[in-house]
């Protein structure tokens, strides 16, 4: 049968021509755990006597952000970036090169305004749904036990609490 049943499912039993890989040896049909070769392969580059992590091959993982080119990753790509920088706003480089040091030219993403970002936003209309003020969220709420209840509108517990009910 295969490693199936006669309901067509996979049978759990069965290890032939499964999915499960050994990251060990790279044969299919058993895990690493239950591999029985002793010398350790590289998932990799497939050479034995080291693992992944250890290894020091560079391997071609797949192409450039920037420019769509393989061999490099963005961050070594010679091509200018044509993508603005997330935090200056300015195009070759990423935010994380980025060397200007004002923060407070950003752009909220609630207004679209400079000068403060949207957790910040005056334009929010985010309250607290404790307490109903707009200087702090819910879990910043300095009136503890304004936990209102959903069922009855009572404070101080909540609906799984209630022992009113509902008309």
């Amino acid at each position: 049968m295969g490693g199936r049943s006669n309901t067509g499912m996979r049978d759990p039993r069965s290890r032939n021509n499964t999915g499960e890989k050994c990251y060990k040896c790279n044969r299919y049909g058993h895990f690493a755990r239950e591999c029985k070769v002793e010398i350790d392969r590289c998932y990799k580059c497939n050479e034995h006597g080291h693992i992944a992590k250890e290894c020091n091959k560079e391997i071609d993982s797949g192409s450039c952000y920037n420019c769509g080119k393989s061999g490099h990753i963005q961050r070594e790509c010679l091509v200018a970036s044509s993508k603005p920088c997330y935090r200056c706003g300015v195009a070759g480089h990423i935010a994380r090169e980025c060397s200007d040091e004002r923060r407070d030219d950003r752009k909220c993403y609630n207004c679209g305004m400079t000068g403060h970002i949207s957790k910040s936003c005056p334009e929010s209309g985010k309250n607290c749904y404790k307490c109903g003020e707009s200087d702090h969220l819910a879990k910043e709420c300095p009136s503890l036990n304004l936990t209102q209840c959903y069922t009855c509108r009572g404070t101080g517990h909540y609906a799984r609490d209630c022992n009113n009910q509902v008309l």
